[in-house]
């Protein structure tokens, strides 16, 4: 709870996940679905974002982000990312198979 308290915190990451599609019952394969990342930075400095990682092959696509004046949905290379002051960036985690 302190964290939330703390004035000198102004970011925030949130993974997000389509607990609907689930693997079959018993299956030791991992949930299928979408998982997003999301990322807000309100503070006056860039942010590092650890990108998680998940329990099948794929990548993280950045699909939004609000620093750039046009962006195309692109691999994002590497396992971090760089989120600007004053913006946000949503990812998109793509399974390959």
């Amino acid at each position: 709870e302190a964290d939330w308290r703390d004035s000198q915190r102004q970011a925030l990451g949130m993974l997000l996940h389509d607990h609907q599609a689930r693997a079959s019952e018993g299956s030791a394969a991992p949930p299928t679905g979408e998982t997003w990342l999301l990322c807000v930075n309100g503070g006056t400095n860039a942010e590092t974002a650890a990108v998680p990682s998940r329990p099948i092959a794929g990548r993280w696509i950045v699909r939004v982000d609000t620093s750039q004046s046009f962006s195309t949905p692109s691999p994002l290379p590497g396992h971090e990312w760089s989120v600007p002051p004053y913006s946000l960036a949503l990812l998109e985690f793509q399974a390959t198979s």
